[in-house]
This record gives C-alpha cells, sequence and structure tokens, in this order.
C-alpha cells in the first residue's frame, strides 16, 4: 500500500488553546479521503497545516507527490480576468497553460469576465481550476460544491471520479453528507482537536447503535404502547413511529400486538439511520 500523506502526531496551539492534539492518521495513494467535523473541531487548521498555509508546532507530516489545493475563498483582484488569472498562476507553476482544462470545468465561456462578475459557482471552477495546474498527484478541495447548482454539483462530483481513476489522490472537506457518502472511500472525524474516528461510511455507520424507526399507520387508533424491542416516539402525519436496534424482533412484536387486537395495518415505513445521524452521534455526541 502506498501512502500519498502521513500525518504523526500533529499539534497546532494558538495561544493558550491547543486546536490540534495530536492527531494522525493517513490517506492511501488513489483514494478520495473526507476530513470532516463540526464548527471549531480543527479540520480546517488541519488541512491548512498539511497544506503549509499554516506553520505546526509538533508532529511530521508526509507529502508523496506534488498536490493542488481548491480553497472556499481566494484572493484574487476583483478586476482580473478568468483567463489571466488562469495564464498568472500557470506560470507561476512554471505549467504550459492546459485550455483543455479550463473547457472541461466550463470556463470557456466566461474567460473574459473579471472575477468580481463571477457569480459563487463560477468562481468556485476557477479556484479548482488553478488548484489543478500543473496536474497535481493530491488535489484538496475545501466544500468544493459550496454555491453550485444542481447541475454544476453533478459535474464536480463525475470531474472527481474521474481525477481517482486517473490516479489521482482527494482530499476534501464537506458539509455535505450525501456528497461524502456517494464519494468517499474513507473519511476522519475530529472532535475537539482529536481523531474521533477513522474508517469508511459502512464503518461508520456501524460504529453507533444504529436506531431504525418503524412507521405504522393503522385503520384505528393504535395505543400508544412500548415494546420490549421498540419504544414509541411520536405519531406524525397519521403514522405511529416507534425506534428499535432490531428491526425483525421489533416490527414483529408490534405486528403481533396489532394483530391480537384486530386493527388492520395499513402501511409500513422502515427508516434507516442516515448518514449524517451517525456523523452527529460521534462529531456531537447526538443519539
Amino acid at each position: 500500500m502506498t501512502l500519498a500523506i502521513k500525518i504523526e502526531n500533529l499539534i497546532k496551539s494558538y495561544g493558550q488553546n491547543t486546536a490540534i492534539k495530536g492527531i494522525s492518521f493517513d490517506v492511501k495513494k488513489g483514494e478520495v479521503f473526507a476530513l470532516l467535523g463540526t464548527n471549531g473541531a480543527g479540520k480546517t487548521t488541519t488541512l491548512e497545516c498539511i497544506e503549509g498555509i499554516r506553520k505546526y508546532d509538533g508532529g511530521e507530516i508526509s507529502i508523496n507527490g506534488d498536490f493542488g489545493v481548491q480553497l472556499q475563498s481566494s484572493s484574487l483582484p476583483a478586476n482580473i480576468k478568468v483567463i489571466e488569472a488562469f495564464t498568472l498562476f500557470s506560470k507561476w507553476n512554471k505549467s504550459t497553460i492546459d485550455l483543455s482544462l479550463f473547457e472541461s470545468l466550463g470556463l470557456s465561456e466566461i474567460k473574459n469576465k473579471q472575477y468580481c462578475q463571477l457569480s459563487t459557482g463560477q468562481k468556485r471552477r476557477l479556484h479548482l481550476a488553478l488548484g489543478l495546474i500543473g496536474d497535481p498527484d493530491i488535489i484538496f478541495l475545501d466544500e468544493p460544491t459550496a454555491g453550485l447548482d444542481v447541475e454544476g454539483r453533478a459535474a464536480l462530483h463525475e470531474q472527481i471520479r474521474r481525477f481517482k481513476n486517473n490516479g489521482k489522490t482527494i482530499v476534501l472537506s464537506s458539509h455535505d453528507m450525501a456528497e461524502i457518502e456517494s464519494l468517499c472511500d474513507r473519511l476522519a472525524i475530529l472532535k475537539d482537536g482529536k481523531i474521533a474516528f477513522i474508517g469508511t461510511v459502512e464503518e461508520l455507520t456501524k460504529q453507533i447503535q444504529p436506531l431504525i424507526k418503524l412507521q405504522i399507520k393503522t385503520c384505528n387508533p393504535l395505543i400508544k404502547a412500548d415494546f420490549f424491542h421498540s419504544t414509541y416516539v411520536e405519531t406524525e402525519n397519521n403514522y405511529y413511529t416507534y425506534v428499535t436496534t432490531n428491526v425483525s424482533d421489533g416490527l414483529m412484536e408490534i405486528l403481533d400486538f396489532l394483530k391480537g387486537s384486530s386493527n388492520p395495518v395499513i402501511d409500513i415505513i422502515i427508516l434507516h439511520q442516515s448518514l449524517e445521524e451517525s456523523f452527529l452521534g460521534i462529531a456531537k455526541g447526538v443519539k
């Protein structure tokens, strides 16, 4: 297994406040890896230390390959044109001006627009293009689809999959759990400056005992009783909702009860715990 990034005992403090408390993790070459956490957890500081934007106080960071960065915002001059920014960054990086990259990100049609005239989504695409100059081995994406419409999000997701298929390593930070679930091979969750979880999406959903909602609609009002394998929660839209950790035993228990009370079932909906709920369960202790 070849590692693209290896972090060992990373420490970063701001005065008396230690934001990163000796974290260690690695990113494999060719994988899509997400770094998650609630506001203040330390994910942005961690990424900035890895990217070289911010100095750190202790530990080691090893990066195997060249990397490019798409930031949430940039300090581009308001009046610089899109093509001028792309040309300037290409020369800074001593790289050939690759207009095919320009076209693949849909920037050709706005190449003569000034930066201040761009929409949020157009700025995000330009930031990505600047981060990809020089064909880097590792790509850092900070909230890559923020401000993009549905079509733009889908196009960028497809672009990220192409990067992966071409052997690129992607490290991203996002608040969009659907995006994480769709794109990522592994993820790490930071909590109070420490790694609270690292693994696959499937491993995350199993980390916390999953709560499954059973929504039952019956012909007659249902007695709001608790059962051994499930607990009554609420009535919503004429459905009685129970939570359980064992869907088969919980559901059978309720159905046996209803059969004995001669109360026919009209509908049953089974709702599994979402990735966002699993994330919050670790990041905030919400259950």
